[in-house]
């Protein structure tokens, strides 16, 4: 691949810092003052970070200590638990200017910058923490490290590549992607090839073994929790056996990325045998198609969430906005980002609670769900002093993650029924009833109607129920009752 070593071009640079700079300030003061409560996963990765250890039941450790090392800083708000979360994008977004720069000219670096940090896959991370984030912005900066490695005069592009892998890893398993990528690139790149087999490439390899080696271990001695967590979360033995689970998948994506850039992308690849790719479109080809043929097949063989095939468009990104520019279609990709910009301020109007206009429900989703948990464990934390409760009670992770964060200063311990004998979850697996917190406690079920839980205490009476409208058309419904003399 063809590389410019002026990486750093003014004015290109400057407007680079500038643009990030401004839309990373506009998020941090979007989480500051938005109404929106943690959803259940935030606060389950909360809930880990207040136990420092090399991996936790269904994700790497990268996530809690980035909450650790936040809230340490900025307190245990809603703010300081997502505080990493536009930093991780904006180190992305800086990878990239260097990456396009490197690859192109500064222009290309700003338009790469400018178009991921509007992406509006990259606009809704940006509101929440979760894995994604810190799996791209480590994604990026090993995108930037693969190319400099090659030409660099010292082992620091090499460390860098080694390390930014191996960080990725403990983010998120889907780094594995960029393996699988890189293996690509190599059988199709004899500089790439050579690169692996040389003592930087070696380097590289042993450095990112050694930043996975302590979740390894962790998980070789918790019986393969997070792997296994991970196997079944892919949910293989659900087989829709045709595409039912593709078609939805394949339309996210255009929420993900943007309708303008992935249709530009699909443009390109139609018109890959007409006009072939050169060295470095291979290289951007490689690490854009390879997550996203592998969670298509995984949405074909059973199902896969929208985000799944997120670092796709970080290569994405680059391949488009140079393919754009260097056909001349320039305005094609101005008209994109000022889409994602209009979609990012409408969105950041409602997360920040300035607009109150109910939404149609299909675009209120996003919202809904991040709304009521606070209130219904305020609801609970009343309901609990009403009677000496040994312990609150509850069935499913997503209610303990909400009820463990919310209620964190509760002096009740709160405790999860197990749904099998083999821990399904983090809090099964730390926080399960037994027969002193099972002797007395107010039980919270997310749903209406009889439930075979209560069956496993002696004696169930119901004390209660909490309706919540939550957005335009959707609504949780919690019955509360008072059990005791737990069975077992």
């Amino acid at each position: 691949m063809t590389t410019n070593n002026a990486a750093f071009v003014p004015p290109w640079a400057r407007w680079t810092l500038a643009t990030v700079l401004g839309l990373t300030l506009l998020r941090l003061a979007v989480l500051k003052v938005s109404p929106l409560d943690l959803l259940p996963d935030e606060a389950q990765y909360w809930s880990w970070s207040r136990d420092f250890a090399f991996g936790y039941f269904s994700k790497p450790p990268l996530i809690a200590w980035l909450i650790a090392a936040t809230t340490k800083l900025a307190g245990d708000m809603e703010y300081g638990v997502r505080l990493s979360s536009p930093l991780c994008h904006a180190v992305a977004a800086f990878a990239l200017y260097r990456l396009g720069a490197t690859l192109g000219d500064g222009r290309l670096g700003f338009w790469s910058a400018l178009t991921y940090a509007t992406l509006p896959g990259v606009t809704f991370s940006s509101t929440l923490i979760s894995t994604d984030a810190p799996l791209l912005a480590a994604w990026a900066v090993a995108l930037l490290a693969y190319v400099e490695a090659p030409k660099a005069p010292t082992i620091r592009w090499s460390a860098m590549l080694g390390l930014s892998i191996g960080i990725g890893f403990l983010a998120k398993y889907a780094m594995a992607y960029f393996v699988v990528a890189a293996a690509l690139h190599a059988l199709w790149s004899r500089d790439a090839r050579g690169f692996w087999l040389s003592k930087r490439g070696l380097l590289a390899v042993a450095i990112a073994l050694l930043c996975i080696a302590p979740n390894v271990i962790w998980n070789a001695t918790n019986g393969w929790a997070t792997f296994g967590h991970t196997a079944a979360n892919a949910a293989w033995n659900d087989s829709a056996t045709d595409t039912e689970g593709a078609l939805p998948w394949i339309g996210s994506q255009f929420g993900v990325f943007g309708p303008i850039l992935l249709g530009a992308l699909l443009v390109r690849i139609a018109l890959l045998r007409r006009h072939p790719a050169d060295l470095t479109e291979r290289f951007l080809l490689c690490f854009t198609l390879t997550p996203l043929v592998i969670v298509l097949v995984q949405a074909v063989i059973a199902r896969a969430h929208a985000n799944w095939a997120a670092p796709a468009y970080v290569a994405g990104s680059v391949w488009a906005v140079r393919w754009l520019l260097a056909t001349g279609r320039k305005r094609i990709a101005a008209a994109s980002i000022v889409l994602h910009l209009a979609v990012m301020l409408v969105f950041y109007v409602y997360a920040a609670g300035v607009a109150t206009m109910p939404l149609p429900k299909v675009l209120d989703a996003p919202l809904a769900f991040r709304r009521g948990w606070s209130s219904m464990a305020r609801d609970v934390r009343n309901r609990s002093y009403e009677l000496p409760y040994a312990s609150i009670i509850t069935v499913d992770r997503k209610t303990m993650a909400a009820l463990t964060y919310y209620l964190r200063d509760h002096p009740a311990p709160l405790v999860i029924i197990p749904t099998g004998p083999v821990p399904g979850n983090q809090f099964e697996l730390t926080q399960p009833i037994d027969a002193k917190t099972g002797a007395h406690g107010l039980l919270v079920l997310p749903f209406e109607g009889d439930s075979p839980v209560t069956q496993r205490f002696e004696k169930a009476d119901a004390v209660g129920r909490l309706f919540q409208r939550i957005g335009t058309g959707r609504q949780r419904v919690y019955r509360y009752l008072e059990v005791t003399g737990f069975k077992g």
